[in-house]
């Protein structure tokens, strides 16, 4: 059970739902999980989360579960339904459901998912990227153990899949993405990922292809680990207005540095172009950089810091964490985040900043 009160909600940003402003009203959660094992490997879940603001409310509740069979064969599910309150009016119950069937083994393994959204479910404790919406999803993999010296594994993965509207058969998106992972030793790895795909946008159908390749490398017990990811192909402009296909690369490094067991240091770098199309003209060049550093003062006690430089926005981000873990479940935190945004001087200036403090105790029957 966790219960929380939010004396600056979403709904105290903007204005939403009945037009007027909520900048005085708190929001109050309450969150109740309960879990039980069936049987190896397999349970049943139910979860009720609850937000009230100011005589509104939104509830969302429902069961889910995972059950295993014969070792090899599983199924899991999680079925919800929201209903909210704005004045006087309620809404209907509003269902979320996800279905995940599959079969699994040492070499090969394949299933499917279905998920669909209703068009009001609404989820205001948490986040739900889109509504409206009906995914069906196929996938099998394949797996190869050379046992050679420098070659540890090899994996293949294949999945197919269509998204359409929740009351009808229009397609939103469809794709087939085919993906290959070669494991040289334990910790050292290269994957690469094709994508072709159509993508419903502004009642315009856009058909991509993309292609990621990655990587990460152990070489040395003070650099762990060192790695890069490089994706190119197709990419929408999202213009309500006028959107069209173009191009797009985007890369990135990463590293993280352990100067002792204490401490660590992670540093990466990301950069995205996009064209008009292959060989147009520039429209955005965007390169952010984030600093992140951990250092762990006794067994339970540790400190984090991040830093974040947006050079397309000319902004800082930072971030402090305080963690205290006395074990599972039982911990304390506190932490400091503040937002730097560049003027037309040069100088920075905070533009926010806030203060989190979270206190869990867990105790199990």
């Amino acid at each position: 059970l966790l219960t929380a009160l939010d004396t600056s909600p979403t709904e105290s940003l903007w204005e939403v739902h009945d037009g007027r402003s909520h900048t005085n009203d708190n929001a109050l959660f309450n969150i109740f999980r309960i879990k039980t094992d069936v049987f190896s490997e397999s349970y049943l879940g139910f979860c009720l989360a609850d937000k009230e603001i100011d005589g509104s409310y939104n509830r969302v509740f429902g069961f889910d579960g995972q059950f295993r069979f014969k070792n090899h064969y599983f199924f899991s599910f999680q079925a919800v339904a929201s209903q909210s309150k704005f004045d006087d009016e309620t809404t209907s119950l509003a269902p979320a459901v996800f279905v995940d069937a599959y079969y699994y083994s040492k070499y090969w393994g394949g299933g499917f998912y279905w998920m669909s959204i209703h068009p009001e479910f609404e989820a205001a404790s948490g986040f739900v990227n889109r509504v409206d919406y009906r995914t069906i999803n196929a996938y099998t993999f394949f797996n190869l153990y050379p046992e050679k010296k420098n070659l540890s594994s090899i994996n293949f993965h294949f999945s197919l899949g269509r998204r359409y509207d929740y009351f009808s058969s229009n397609v939103q998106d469809e794709w087939f993405r085919g993906r290959i992972n070669v494991r040289f030793t334990e910790f050292n790895q290269l994957t690469m990922v094709y994508t072709r795909s159509m993508e419903q946008y502004s009642g315009h159908n856009f058909y991509k292809n993309n292609l990621v390749l990655s990587a990460q490398f152990i070489m040395f017990k003070w650099l762990t680990p060192l790695g890069f990811e490089l994706a190119t192909g197709d990419s929408i402009f999202y213009d309500p207005e006028d959107p069209f296909l173009g191009y797009s690369n985007t890369y990135g490094v990463f590293m993280n540095f352990r100067p002792s067991k204490r401490w660590q240091m992670g540093v990466t770098f990301s950069k995205q172009t996009f064209w008009e199309k292959w060989g147009g003209r520039q429209l955005f060049d965007y390169n952010v950089i984030r600093q992140r550093t951990t250092y762990q003062i006794s067994k339970e006690l540790s400190l984090r810091v991040i830093m974040d430089y947006n050079h397309f926005h000319k902004k800082v981000y930072g971030s402090f964490l305080l963690s205290y873990i006395l074990k599972p479940g039982t911990v304390f935190f506190l932490g400091l985040e503040n937002n730097l945004l560049r003027g037309e001087s040069g100088k920075y200036a905070q533009r926010d900043y806030s203060i989190f403090i979270k206190f869990s105790y867990w105790w199990r029957i």
